[in-house]
């Protein structure tokens, strides 16, 4: 299953459908590079390093680099470098080599329609695409993207997808998701 919009809860759904046995595992396509650039952000860096998970989460999109750009920018720009010299599906082939077959995998970094049409060509698996949106409102946070990363965001459009959500502003509807989510996974069996 793979989610797509940014600041609409993907890692926390991601993590809770594991918890509530509806998925087996959780993963992302970015892990792997989020882990290189990581090695060399602290091999480039003796003062104030940020931890992997700070580096890596919370604080991705702050602009930490002389030249304003956040480790989101970072990973991005490293991303596409190593998809120049192996290949576009690089990480959908990192993360297809990992994920355990028969198994439910929530992959919540879903990006570019490459990856998810990379997994569905592989005939032992099958591939459920999520679209969530959120209302927006006053206080809802700005997920602008980043100048470095914006090639990155808003390739996915709803009707890509399988199923779509959208979240009320404060979330109260997420019960409702589950129950979208747990319909469709029960089709499949």
């Amino acid at each position: 299953m793979h989610l797509q919009v940014n600041g609409t809860g993907k890692s926390y759904l991601s993590r809770h459908l594991v918890e509530i046995g509806l998925a087996q595992e959780h993963t992302g396509f970015a892990i792997p590079i989020k882990r290189l650039v990581y090695a060399l952000y602290k091999s480039f860096n003796n003062k104030d390093l940020l931890s992997y998970k700070e580096f890596a989460q919370d604080r991705k999109n702050e602009s930490i680099f002389y030249n304003g750009l956040s480790p989101r920018d970072f990973v991005c720009a490293y991303s596409d470098m190593i998809q120049q010299f192996y290949s576009p599906n690089i990480w959908s082939e990192t993360t297809y080599s990992f994920i355990t077959k028969g198994s439910t995998v929530v992959i919540d970094d879903w990006r570019r329609l490459i990856e998810s049409d990379y997994l569905k060509n592989q005939k032992d698996i099958n591939v459920i695409t999520l679209y969530l949106d959120i209302e927006k409102t006053s206080t809802t946070t700005d997920n602008t993207p980043s100048k470095g990363s914006a090639h990155y965001e808003g390739g996915i459009k709803p009707e890509d997808c399988d199923l779509y959500f959208k979240y009320k502003s404060d979330y109260s509807n997420f019960n409702e998701l589950i129950q979208l989510i747990t319909n469709h996974l029960n089709t499949l069996k």
